[in-house]
């Protein structure tokens, strides 16, 4: 028996680690990869201009110098096209509607947000939360991925044991619970269908069940 449990504990302690090393690993591959296969697009397709320019001056790796170059300038559009409201609306409604539908795209875009965003408050998909829906005690896990609005906060809840695809939810802040747990942790409780989502439970219990009561005796009364 003892040995059968030791075995047990190896077992789950080999497959936590290895899965939380592959959620580390794994978008940052995803994001090197896309990155290689878009300055080889936009090389192919600008082979014919470098070739000329190469004949009045002779630069080594000039494709990939004037890919860089237009992907940055094509980023920098179209992140100034979103700032304007027109653009902001074409692309919530683009995303929710088709892009978050695309498995691995929420994962990708929260790997690449956690790279290049320091403030926690800003950062998606780095908060951990426990939400409500349809006023009742059901609790969801999810991470906020958009905290600006006043009213709602935007969570993506993942869909267990594959934590690349999932719902995104507009929650109103009073049905939003922070927890203090990493991303990583959390995460490893989708992959193995929420084994270990009591660590989460108690830490709802502990921070916030004591106000909800006093809430609930204030309503009475």
């Amino acid at each position: 028996m003892e040995k059968n449990e030791k075995k047990k504990r190896v077992k789950k302690f080999f497959t936590t680690t290895l899965m939380g090393g592959l959620l580390v690993i794994l978008p940052v591959v995803i994001i090197l990869w896309a990155f290689n296969m878009l300055v080889k697009f936009v090389v192919s397709n600008i082979t014919p201009v470098t070739m000329i320019v190469n004949k009045f001056i002779n630069v080594k790796y000039l494709p990939e110098i004037i890919s860089a170059i237009v992907i940055v300038v094509i980023c920098f559009l179209v992140g100034l096209a979103v700032r304007t409201k027109l653009g902001n609306w074409i692309h919530i409604n683009v995303e929710e509607k088709i892009l978050t539908k695309i498995p691995g795209y929420s994962m990708v875009k929260g790997a690449i947000n956690q790279l290049i965003s320091t403030d926690k408050k800003t950062k998606p998909f780095s908060q951990v939360v426990l939400f409500k829906l349809f006023n009742n005690d059901v609790l969801l896990t999810g991470v906020i991925t958009d905290d600006e609005d006043e009213d709602y906060v935007t969570i993506f809840c993942a869909t267990a044991p594959n934590p690349t695809s999932g719902f995104i939810y507009h929650v109103p802040r009073e049905h939003v619970y922070e927890i203090d747990e990493t991303v990583e942790d959390t995460m490893r409780t989708v992959l193995s269908g929420g084994f270990g989502s009591n660590a989460l439970i108690n830490k709802y219990l502990a921070k916030y069940s004591k106000n909800e009561e006093s809430n609930e005796k204030e309503n009475s009364l």
